[in-house]
């Protein structure tokens, strides 16, 4: 099939050498039967949120002392996955935490400053970019006053559109200007959908 993309997570994982077999096989189908190669995904979003344990990075989004340390630790992930043949992140998770409740996001959040995640998402992404690995910041148009994780049940945002633009999109404009090829988007539910269709 001509698929875009593949994803492997630790559903798939073992060791490095199992991921790397697999990842390396998709790309090699692919070729045999004259077919575009899809780019081959992992969620390697820090620490304990990592698909792959043994990958960096090892910290989470939240436990990240500033923008740059986040830029080392993309560049140290890019080339871990490359060397295995995965050759793109559903990542960074660009989303803005909320100070009033904390986040239902929790360690996934770098920061509730849109200015400080849209300096992450600017680093993070530009990193990705520089070692040639494509990268999907998350969760288009902001999951960080969801009223609980998407992973849990039916999520619900309870910004308008001319909030999200004035905090949570902000980073989203900084992950798409410093070249991110892709988002992810959200699956939870906004009032100006009628909280009836995710985003």
């Amino acid at each position: 099939l001509d698929l875009g993309g593949v994803v492997l997570s630790d559903g798939n994982y073992v060791d490095v050498t199992q991921i790397g077999t697999l990842a390396n096989e998709a790309a090699t189908i692919a070729r045999e039967h004259h077919h575009v190669p899809p780019w081959v995904f992992a969620s390697q979003e820090g620490g304990d949120l990592n698909s792959f344990p043994d990958l960096p990075p090892t910290a989470a989004p939240a436990e990240l002392s500033s923008a740059r340390e986040a830029e080392t630790q993309a560049r140290e992930s890019a080339k871990s996955l490359l060397a295995l043949g995965i050759n793109a992140v559903l990542g960074p998770v660009v989303d803005v935490g909320s100070s009033e409740a904390g986040s239902a996001l929790g360690s996934r959040v770098y920061s509730d400053s849109p200015e400080e995640v849209a300096t992450y998402a600017d680093k993070v992404v530009r990193a990705y970019r520089a070692e040639h690995v494509f990268s999907a910041p998350a969760h288009l148009p902001g999951l960080g006053a969801t009223d609980q994780s998407t992973q849990d049940g039916p999520a619900t945002v309870g910004l308008g559109l001319d909030e999200l633009r004035q905090r949570d999109l902000l980073p989203f404009g900084a992950a798409i200007s410093a070249g991110a090829p892709g988002v992810l988007i959200s699956s939870a539910l906004y009032p100006f959908s009628d909280f009836t269709v995710p985003a």
